[in-house]
């Protein structure tokens, strides 16, 4: 009954802050600023206190989207640093944390060097177009005037990188192991970087874009739902192992 009843403020805060991305009304950052929290609670609720990799996933991104609320009192001075400061540094590192538990998280299933072995080619051509994707986008967010210091562009560098290996790992991962989980998890993962794109051109490009705004929240709700679903699942064996007895239980 209490998941059922988180489940729907989810959906409740989920709609409103669609809506108000939409009106393009600031009420939507406070609105966000609960859902993943809670989320985290939910989960931690329903595996009754038991942690994870995934469940430190969603704790660390908690606090980076807890600080969302923030981008409407950049101007706001906490001590004598503005609001902004607190949102770029913990926030960031907050993500970059979170990235890194789901990668720990959907690399516990499989040997990364045994698939390297097997697709060397599909991998150099992976690790190809994410340093060409961690340079663009990089590049792009760099022309921005908030890119004072040089440990600015690091971090955004770095969190570019840990975006693109997340999704190299994930593709990895269900090409290792061809599964519902395995699918759900490269699905949040995509909605994730495109997420994650849509953001650096909504920050650093075109502020006031309410198309983009609304697509990067979308696909931010479409991301936690994948992964959350992922969850609950387990690696199943594959088909051809069906009909192979001794093999039934091999996954």
């Amino acid at each position: 009954m209490k998941s059922k009843l988180i489940a729907g403020i989810l959906i409740s805060l989920s709609i409103a802050t669609v809506f108000f991305e939409i009106i393009e009304d600031p009420s939507g950052n406070i609105t966000r600023s609960f859902i993943v929290p809670l989320l985290t609670f939910l989960y931690f609720f329903k595996n009754k206190g038991k942690t994870s990799y995934f469940f430190f996933f969603l704790l660390f991104f908690s606090i980076a989207e807890s600080l969302v609320w923030m981008e409407n009192y950049d101007n706001f001075k906490i001590g004598t640093l503005n609001v902004s400061f607190y949102h770029f540094y913990i926030g960031n590192l907050s993500s970059i944390t979170a990235y890194i538990f789901l990668i720990l998280e959907i690399l516990k299933s499989y040997s990364f060097k045994s698939v390297i072995d097997k697709f060397p080619v599909h991998i150099m051509i992976l690790f190809v177009l994410d340093i060409y994707t961690i340079y663009l986008v990089s590049e792009t967010a760099f022309r921005s005037p908030n890119f004072v210091y040089n440990v600015d562009k690091i971090i955004e560098v770095i969190y570019n990188g840990v975006v693109m290996f997340l999704l190299t790992v994930a593709l990895m991962g269900y090409i290792n192991r061809d599964s519902k989980k395995a699918m759900n998890l490269l699905l949040g993962s995509l909605c994730l970087v495109f997420s994650e794109i849509l953001q650096v051109a909504t920050f650093y490009v075109s502020e006031n874009n309410t198309l983009l705004g609304v697509s990067y929240i979308i696909l931010l709700i479409f991301a936690f739902t994948f992964l959350y679903v992922q969850s609950d699942m387990s690696y199943s064996r594959r088909t051809h192992y069906e009909s192979v007895p001794f093999l039934k239980n091999i996954e």
